[in-house]
């Protein structure tokens, strides 16, 4: 289906995933100009400190990030804690109706690959609040024996799986859209090679996994933008 072939309905919905794609670059743009604290123990500094804390299984992670006490730990809870609340009251719900909006678009416009991609995108939500939980339980006792470390490696990795799943999904669809297309298909499909390297091995694979899930964001926002544009 061509741009001029659209329907109304899919026009609204890429509409919406682009409004909610600009929310999500501001967010991140403010996060980048703020910048993050650097962690207290020995991280490498490569790892970003809350993609650390999210792969975060054992008292070794833990005290590579927050260290053993004192004012650095204090300020890394502080920091910690202020970005997840602001993950969960604004960049989730922001990047979840970004990426939900864009693949009910494409199912309206006829591509098979839409539906598992929405249900992709709302699964990786809500294992993302049920991430953002637990890590706002261990930040008062940075306990490694705590239940909430337990469970978050089960909702992160539930997580992360739909947000590459739903790259691949991305892929699937853009590929048959021409050459440009397949280009993007192309930037989205190591997104999920990238989130199984970090569910298995976060040593390894936790520095770099947000650089494919942002490069496939990166070309559904193009997508989205690009569509919005276009009349029924």
């Amino acid at each position: 289906m061509t741009r001029s072939e659209l329907s109304s309905s899919a026009i609204r919905a890429y509409r919406i995933s682009a409004s909610a794609a600009a929310v999500v670059i501001a967010l991140t743009a403010a996060s980048l100009v703020i910048g993050s604290p650097t962690a207290c123990g020995g991280l490498d500094r490569r790892y970003p400190v809350i993609i650390a804390f999210e792969l975060a299984r054992s008292a070794a992670d833990l005290r590579a990030l927050f260290g053993d006490g004192g004012a650095c730990r204090t300020a890394m809870v502080t920091a910690m804690d202020r970005a997840n609340w602001i993950d969960l009251a604004a960049f989730m719900p922001a990047y979840g109706l970004f990426l939900a909006a864009w693949f009910v678009a494409r199912r309206r416009s006829g591509h098979r690959a839409g539906g598992l991609g929405a249900t992709l995108a709302a699964l990786a939500v809500a294992a993302d609040v049920v991430e953002n939980l637990c890590l706002l339980k261990l930040t008062p006792q940075l306990d490694a024996t705590s239940p909430w470390l337990a469970i978050l490696p089960w909702a992160t990795g539930v997580k992360w799986l739909a947000l590459g799943g739903a790259g691949a999904a991305a892929a699937w669809s853009l590929w048959p859209g021409g050459r440009g297309a397949r280009v993007g298909a192309a930037l989205c499909a190591p997104s999920l090679i990238l989130t199984v390297g970090a569910v298995v091995d976060p040593h390894r694979f936790g520095p770099v996994v947000t650089a494919g899930v942002a490069a496939s964001w990166l070309v559904i926002a193009v997508d989205a933008i690009r569509r919005s544009r276009a009349r029924a």
